[in-house]
């Protein structure tokens, strides 16, 4: 090749197959005047597009950035697999995940058509699952059966996204809120989301609803904007409410009723921020202690880094969490730890 090259390279090649023979590149370099030199990023100037550009935009899909587990739930697909339900945070959409429990395989993943992430995922005894989104607050719905997603609506009472939910009469979704004055529901009967009547004028936040389907009344754990964290017992059909606050607790600076789960008559909550477990006995309004076995020890706080307890699948009344890296067992009758 002959021109304004700068270097240029022999080759030599014969039928006989005689070694190839190559010659050094030679390179001219460049006059000093024309070199470039190192260049400041504060000092670089960007390139300004014209219109005479004709730029080349490709389409990469959905970004995914996060996967929250915070609460993932489980559940089983039509064949009996047992899976896991999550939803990863992407832009423009969310995705909806389901996974294979045992060896992690993606299943099947769901765009989010309004939101771009979200907090909770509940199953439901219907075997369905709902899902509150952020971004844009929206309540959607996995319908098992159907094996897709349904959008439902944006979710009431002005709330940015929904709580840690629950289950009550007659299939009805309670949820708390987060940025709300209350907290809200949903009854799949009727597909119709509604706001439950305020507990206190300064709420900011209910971040955690429970029921109990014995005396069938909702517990609900709500921070007000002067920081007082407070626990109510709520009947959901007169809508009667009863503050049961242990009073040690009172200050949210302190510690907030953030999970919670009821297990017989022991409602456990736990706050992510000091791994603190305390355990409220719902019957007779009071804070209990559980005691290790073979110990004489009555502990009231428990250290857990487990967000979420697991109920026992054979007795509603035990429940496992880890405490120290180990899987534990607690039993609510006896009150005790193993």
């Amino acid at each position: 090749y002959e021109g304004d090259s700068v270097s240029e390279t022999t080759l030599e090649i014969t039928t006989t197959q005689k070694p190839v023979e190559t010659t050094t590149p030679k390179t001219t370099e460049a006059p000093a005047e024309t070199r470039l030199k190192p260049v400041k990023y504060d000092d670089m100037e960007p390139y300004i597009p014209t219109v005479e550009d004709k730029p080349i935009v490709t389409n990469l899909g959905n970004f995914t950035k996060t996967i929250y587990i915070r609460m993932n739930d489980g559940g089983y697909d039509k064949d009996g697999t047992p899976v896991l339900y999550f939803v990863a945070d992407g832009n423009p959409k969310a995705l909806f995940v389901i996974a294979n429990a045992v060896t992690g395989e993606i299943l099947r993943e769901f765009e989010l058509e309004h939101s771009t992430g979200a907090w909770e995922v509940f199953v439901h005894s219907s075997k369905d699952v709902y899902i509150s989104g952020h971004g844009k607050p929206y309540f959607y719905v996995y319908n098992h059966e159907e094996d897709k997603i349904e959008n439902i609506g944006t979710l009431p009472a002005g709330s940015s996204l929904g709580q840690v939910m629950c289950e009550g009469e007659n299939g009805i979704v309670y949820s708390g809120s987060t940025d709300s004055l209350t907290y809200w529901g949903y009854d799949p009967n009727k597909n119709e989301l509604f706001a439950m009547p305020q507990l206190i004028d300064n709420a900011t936040r209910h971040m955690a609803t429970v029921y109990d389907p014995i005396d069938k009344k909702l517990y609900v754990s709500v921070l007000s904007k002067d920081s007082k964290n407070l626990l109510f017992r709520v009947d959901p059909v007169t809508l009667e409410k009863t503050d049961i606050t242990p009073a040690e607790y009172i200050d949210a600076k302190k510690y907030n009723f953030y999970d919670m789960d009821l297990y017989g008559d022991v409602l456990v909550i736990r706050y992510p921020s000091t791994a603190e477990m305390i355990l409220y006995d719902i019957r007779k309004n009071e804070l209990i202690g559980f005691q290790k076995e073979n110990s004489d020890t009555l502990e009231k706080v428990i250290i857990t880094n487990c967000r979420q307890p697991a109920a026992d699948p054979e007795d509603s009344t035990k429940f496992y969490t880890v405490i120290s890296g180990k899987l534990v067992l607690f039993d609510t009758v006896t009150r005790t730890y193993s």
